[in-house]
């Protein structure tokens, strides 16, 4: 069935485990993201797409996820993959909001 609205999990103990996705094609919708997300458990209302003050899209958007580990493995696989001919970042979310550099975009240098 359809997952509920992300206004019935309100209330749960801690928030949910987000994204923030830079570099989407202005064109992008919802479903757009969502299927860039596929496998992952990511829903239509899991989506909030970012206007700029004018009303344009940003390009980026904030994505939720039902448990910590897929976002885990949904940042650590798709960062750095295209959209469309667009080159998506993928930033882990703290719960008071601020992001995070991905994993795979930190400087320390990896061992052979």
């Amino acid at each position: 069935g359809t997952p509920p609205p992300l206004a019935a999990w309100g209330g749960s103990a801690k928030p949910r485990p987000r994204l923030f996705m830079r570099g989407i094609p202005f064109t992008a919708t919802a479903n757009d993201v969502v299927s860039f997300f596929e496998g992952f458990g990511v829903h239509r209302d899991s989506v909030t797409l970012i206007n700029r003050k004018n009303g344009n899209r940003s390009g980026t958007a904030y994505v939720e996820f039902v448990r910590q580990e897929l976002a885990i493995k949904a940042c650590t696989s798709l960062n750095g993959k295209n959209m469309g001919s667009r080159y998506i970042e993928l930033f882990p979310v703290s719960q008071d909001g601020a992001t995070q550099p991905a994993p795979e975009s930190s400087s320390t240098p990896s061992t052979p």
